[in-house]
């Protein structure tokens, strides 16, 4: 069987028994040069197949830190080199020692006669003193650098030259940060820093994992973790996507210019098989430094997921406003069926009544004019939800998401005249519980949240007239009882019920009406599943009673 190892080595040993703590410290901080009693890799014999460099070093270099820096040889503002070097995960290059500025000068030598050729100054350096004339800070830290390398001619200090530059022998210069000074970049690469392709079907997280590894055709190589790698084609201006093994292209990205790289979401055009495409053909994929935590713009800039469909453009893009719908329906859905309820294969439905206004009390034709809402609450377990952290209230359904899905409907039975006037229709999903991150290869970069954990209400505000039996013969001392009363359709028969028991009834609006007192709301008993009666008192005011009918009568009688 096969094994390749792809990258460095430097030293392998093995030992009967197991290394203390210090020992295996005194290893890893190069402060020892112990090997194994079993096997040591420093005296082994080892058959080299292929483009092999074997090297040795002292023992301190193998510890020692050399930065690695990356050119992106296409002439742009200090603010656009700041972005794209974000872009690639990396920050602009600010050496910290003369060793440091000597490697990045070594760096930008093969690129004299490709960056700004016909002067002496070529990339921008990471640094300006924009807050303070004469502090230099790093640009992405905006902390203050002790390291400088200015020519003795600069730097020439004024509120315009803000911007560091390096020119070809090594030396810094200053300059205006304006959009139409351009310079090549540097970017400086953390260790750590690599970029995530989405989009192909790869077996595990770190086959996605790239990241900048030297140069072909004279532009930055993408190189993966594993066999692929993501190189510039000059002769037919585009970006190749590699398999090493076979040396096979899988992808390729055609571009309007040589300035564009494969960052952000891209349409590539795939092999035949590729992921098991019969034909090829157009396949979006994306590369950008995103954690499964963070949203992706389609510029490949990251931004936190809570800022997903917030109502701001966080993106520069605004990539973060596009598609916004928060519904997900799994396979199957159909709108017209209600859903499974937790317990057992009944739905119930949690229902809040808010009375919100008793608008009028019509004693002779034994009516009420009330201002009510009805909310009722389920989880569907069918349905996934997106950005549901945009507001501690809910996320609210637009009215095509609600469309999309199955919405409880009810009749309102004691209506006087048979007709109501919807004042107000929307559906809010509460919670965002158990979020699924998105898969390694998902370009999609949205956390989806399960119906079956998260909430929906439906809030209908309505106003209507409805009927209510006046009992007159205790006046003016009469207490009458009104309501509201719902009914599910005849359908919903063993399938959707009222859980009374966990709803709520509230009276928000004036207790102390013309001639009535309102008291006392509450849900009526021993209704059905498919029944809810929301009943409240109207207390007669027996003192507006005797100062408007019984005190005018009797001063009228004895006068």
């Amino acid at each position: 069987m096969l094994r390749v190892l792809r990258g460095e080595i430097t030293q392998i040993d093995l030992w009967n028994r197991k290394l203390s703590q210090e020992e295996a410290r005194d290893l890893a901080d190069c402060r020892a040069e112990d090997t194994g009693n079993l096997f040591t890799s420093s005296s082994a014999k080892f058959e080299v197949f292929g483009n092999i460099t074997e090297t040795d070093v002292p023992l301190a270099q193998l510890c020692s830190y050399t930065p690695q820096y990356a050119v992106l040889p296409e002439e742009r503002s200090f603010s656009e080199s700041t972005t794209l070097c974000r872009l690639f995960n990396n920050s602009q290059a600010v050496p910290t020692s003369s060793f440091e500025n000597r490697v990045l000068h070594k760096e930008i030598l093969p690129f004299l006669d490709v960056c700004v050729p016909s002067a002496s100054w070529k990339i921008w350096i990471g640094a300006t003193d924009v807050l303070e004339d004469g502090v230099w800070r790093n640009d992405h830290t905006q902390e203050i650098i002790s390291y400088t390398n200015f020519s003795s001619l600069y730097p020439i200090t004024g509120s315009l030259t803000n911007c560091a530059e390096m020119m070809n022998d090594g030396y810094w210069t200053v300059d205006m940060c304006e959009l139409a000074i351009k310079r090549c970049t540097a970017c400086y690469i953390e260790r750590s820093d690599f970029l995530r392709l989405r989009g192909l079907c790869f077996d595990n997280d770190h086959q996605s994992r790239f990241r900048i590894d030297g140069y072909a055709e004279g532009r930055p190589l993408i190189r993966g973790y594993y066999k692929f790698i993501i190189t510039w084609k000059k002769a037919k201006t585009q970006w190749l996507l590699t398999d090493t093994e076979s040396n096979q292209t899988i992808a390729q990205l055609p571009v309007a210019d040589v300035e564009t790289y494969p960052i952000g979401q891209k349409e590539w055009e795939v092999s035949k098989g590729v992921c098991g495409m019969a034909q090829g053909g157009p396949r979006t994929l994306s590369l950008s430094p995103c954690s499964a935590e963070q949203f992706m713009c389609r510029s490949g800039e990251c931004v936190p997921s809570k800022f997903r469909c917030n109502l701001r453009y966080d993106c520069g893009d605004g990539s973060d406003e596009d598609e916004c719908r928060v519904i997900v329906l799994s396979g199957g859905y159909g709108k017209h069926l209600a859903p499974t309820g937790a317990r057992g294969s009944l739905l119930f439905l949690r229902p809040v009544l808010t009375l919100t206004r008793v608008a009028s009390v019509d004693e002779v034709n034994q009516a009420v004019t009330l201002e009510f809402e009805v909310s009722l609450s389920w989880k569907d377990p069918r349905v996934f939800f997106k950005y549901l952290e945009v507001s501690k209230k809910g996320a609210v359904l637009s009215k095509d998401d609600m469309k999309l899905i199955w919405l409880p409907t009810y009749q309102v039975t004691n209506l006087e005249g048979g007709q109501m006037k919807m004042l107000h229709d929307a559906v809010v999903v509460s919670g965002a519980n158990n979020a699924t991150v998105p898969d390694y290869n998902a370009v999609d970069m949205d956390l989806l949240y399960p119906g079956s954990e998260n909430e929906m209400t439906v809030i209908r505000r309505y106003t209507a007239i409805f009927t209510c039996s006046f009992e007159l013969y205790s006046y003016p001392f009469d207490v009458q009882v009104c309501g509201i009363d719902l009914m599910l359709p005849a359908d919903y028969e063993g399938y959707v019920e009222f859980l009374e028991e966990e709803g709520e009834v509230v009276y928000s609006g004036k207790k102390e009406l013309a001639l009535f007192t309102v008291k006392s709301i509450r849900f009526a008993k021993n209704l059905e599943k498919n029944q809810l009666r929301c009943e409240f008192e109207l207390h007669r005011r027996q003192g507006v009673i005797l100062l408007t009918t019984f005190l005018p009568s009797v001063l009228l009688l004895s006068g």
